[in-house]
């Protein structure tokens, strides 16, 4: 979907690039494209392509990332989700420990596939990985090596990717245990919980690839 692009940092210079390249591939890759059509395309930003492309791709796409930007782009959300890290940010190889004692609890099915790993480094990598994450929520760009480099571990490690939705789940009942105000049914909570779950599909996304 669009949004999974939004996502993975497609912005919209890409999108016009990618038209540009639609528009090119067209004319010059169809080997049955008629004089007729050639017309049309040379009618450049009026052609139907260019619309096509334009209302019907680029429209949805710039949406998507709009939607994105209003969460990631906030100076004003990145230091919630600082101030709820806080609690476990304290003791990150603690916090960590405690988060995959809960994943094994709670998905007993993941235990093989950590059973071989040193959990400690893993622990304490995990929660460095998040407040990292959180310090760079408004500058993507930075934030990819970091999601890079988690995906790695876990690859490293084979850890599956089935697993991250787990993990995922996990690492949002570990916040409602540790920041009264997550979830609390509150405006507020409420608005926590959906910064903490558009950063987590977005981590899971991003890792994955």
């Amino acid at each position: 979907s669009f949004a999974q692009f939004a996502q993975l940092g497609m912005r919209p210079r890409h999108w016009k690039e990618a038209r540009a390249m639609f528009l090119v591939t067209i004319k010059n890759v169809n080997p049955y494209i008629e004089e007729n059509d050639e017309e049309l395309l040379a009618l450049g930003v009026d052609s139907c392509a260019y619309r096509f492309w334009t209302y019907h791709v680029m429209k949805p796409a710039l949406i998507a990332i709009a939607s994105m930007d209003a969460v990631f782009e906030s100076e004003v959300n990145r230091k919630i989700l600082h101030k709820s890290f806080e609690p476990l940010s304290k003791d990150k190889v603690r916090s960590g420990i405690l988060f995959y004692q809960n994943l094994f609890k709670m998905h007993p099915e993941v235990i093989p596939y950590f059973g071989r790993t040193d959990m400690d480094f893993l622990a304490g990598h995990l929660f460095d990985a998040v407040e990292l994450l959180i310090n760079v929520v408004n500058d993507f760009e930075k934030a990819l090596p970091v999601l890079r480099h988690l995906g790695k571990i876990h690859d490293n490690h084979k850890i599956p990717v089935f697993t991250y939705d787990a993990i995922g789940h996990v690492l949002d009942q570990t916040l409602r245990q540790n920041d009264p105000s997550y979830g609390n049914g509150t405006e507020e909570g409420e608005h926590l919980v959906t910064l903490w779950s558009a950063l987590i599909n977005r981590t899971v996304l991003v890792t994955t690839r």
